[in-house]
């Protein structure tokens, strides 16, 4: 299990679809994350990018509630 945190605001250009190459090559099958419950740009860019819900992790981020998705990097 490989475990990355980064800021949003700390993503350089192209990070989603290098990592992915990267992640694929250590034999990962499966990409997980956590989002801000209330981040609607964030939220909607990995819905976009093909994660999907997979759970709500409650007062994750203190008073806020984060939503956990993951995406099938098969």
């Amino acid at each position: 299990m490989w475990l990355l945190s980064i800021g949003a605001r700390e993503l350089p250009q192209g990070f989603c679809v290098k990592s992915k190459k990267i992640f694929k090559e250590k034999g990962a099958k499966t990409c997980h994350l956590e989002v801000r419950e209330n981040n609607v740009a964030a939220l909607n860019l990995y819905i976009k990018s093909g994660y999907e819900k997979a759970g709500l992790l409650e007062n994750y981020y203190g008073n806020a509630h984060g939503i956990y998705l993951r995406k099938p990097l098969v």
